[in-house]
């Protein structure tokens, strides 16, 4: 049997559906992708590789962990990509590609040393590392029935393609059909940040430099304008100067964009923006 690793079809463990690896870490011995972990575990990839990065003296290199984006598991990787279960985009954008033997994910749960982790540890342990597959991982299989499996690889990795290209038409279509209402944009505001984890002002930053760059348009040039003549003029008739926060509530980015008439292209930038997070995260 080979040591290299294989995909032994589809598994569900807590309503996730997820590659079931063997091999890696020696001939028929499960392994699991963080990406996989981090799915079911309710966390971001990239959270987890961060976490497995910071901690990587505590892994064994091909005993707790192998990083698939090395040469030598080049097939393997354009194998998830092939069968749908990573995006070629990810692949190439990804620093790492950690898949973790039974040992290395028993020290991943000890690093997120939370309850719901520990929870989850039993049933993946039980339902997962030690559990008894009744199908032979795909090196051992016909030709003619490894077609037949990739070709319903294939046909599944479309399908999630095309209801993730729905959702980001469904995200688009309902949030351009009408005029945005400051509201409306402010609603899409929080949802872009609950999606991202970005905070607020961050966000703001990200479509107006954009802004700035498709529309020439330079709306935190002109907020501080009309907020320097608002403070003015409250100097001038009173000798006080406002506090920063009370000229925030008074001239505000969206105020100033309404005024200006393209609060229309700030909201279809945070529209395209949304709808494109949202299909990555479903990728």
């Amino acid at each position: 049997m080979s040591d290299k690793p294989a995909i032994n079809g589809m598994k569900v463990l807590s309503g996730i559906e997820i590659p079931n690896i063997v091999g890696g870490f020696g001939p028929g011995k499960k392994s699991m992708l963080a990406k996989s972990i981090a799915e079911i575990h309710g966390r971001q990839h990239y959270k987890v590789n961060e976490l497995i990065n910071a901690n990587r003296k505590r892994f064994g290199e091909a005993v707790d962990l192998i990083d698939l984006k090395l040469p030598q598991y080049a097939e393997f990787a354009i194998l998830l990509v092939d069968s749908g279960i990573i995006s070629q985009n990810a692949l190439n954008a990804a620093l790492n590609l950690f898949l973790l033997s039974e040992r290395g994910y028993a020290k991943l749960i000890k690093i997120f040393d939370d309850d719901l982790s520990w929870n989850k540890y039993d049933e993946i342990l039980d339902g997962y590392f030690r559990a008894r597959d009744s199908v032979p991982v795909m090196d051992e299989l016909s030709p003619i029935l490894q077609l037949l499996i990739k070709t319903e690889l294939e046909q599944n990795a479309l399908k999630k393609e095309v209801s993730t290209l729905r959702d980001g038409l469904d995200t688009l279509t309902d949030n351009l059909t009408a005029v945005p209402d400051q509201e409306k944009v402010k609603d899409l505001i929080n949802e872009y940040a609950r999606w991202t984890r970005l905070g607020h002002d961050e966000v703001y930053r990200t479509i107006y430099d954009i802004l700035l760059d498709q529309h020439g348009v330079d709306v935190p040039r002109r907020v501080k304008i009309e907020r320097e003549k608002l403070d003015e003029d409250y100097f001038s008739r009173t000798g006080k100067h406002y506090a920063e926060s009370t000229l925030k509530q008074k001239r505000s980015g969206i105020d100033v964009m309404v005024r200006m008439g393209v609060l229309d292209k700030f909201n279809a930038i945070l529209v395209g923006l949304l709808a494109k997070v949202k299909g990555e995260r479903r990728l």
